[in-house]
């Protein structure tokens, strides 16, 4: 990154969320209401999806990408206690890096 990054988590309501997010080059997220916001902004966003549908509550957007990564768990499991959460321990920064690659590559 070329600039500062902020968190601001748990200091926003929806509307100072969305304010926030309509000022980003870039969203990721996990499968959260702001992947979704994010989307219908139109911003570039990837989102990230464990033991939840990618299927049946995906953020929809055209610059949008959901990664989901592969393992030997029947997905979507919807089970949020579970104790290994391979599904989402097995997405490296690698993985992510270059599903964000790609979103960016396509807006130029």
């Amino acid at each position: 990154m070329e600039e500062q990054s902020y968190s601001f988590c748990g200091e926003t309501d929806l509307k100072d969320l969305g304010a926030l997010i309509k000022n980003m080059d870039l969203f990721v997220s996990n499968d959260s209401g702001p992947a979704h916001l994010s989307a219908a902004l139109g911003i570039n966003t990837l989102a990230l999806f464990g033991p939840t549908s990618d299927k049946i509550t995906p953020p929809i957007g055209e610059r949008v990408i959901i990664y989901r990564k592969d393992v030997n768990c029947k997905i979507p499991c919807y089970n949020l206690e579970c104790p290994d959460n391979i599904c989402m321990k097995q997405i490296s920064v690698k993985d992510i890096y270059s599903q964000v690659e790609m979103l960016l590559k396509n807006e130029r």
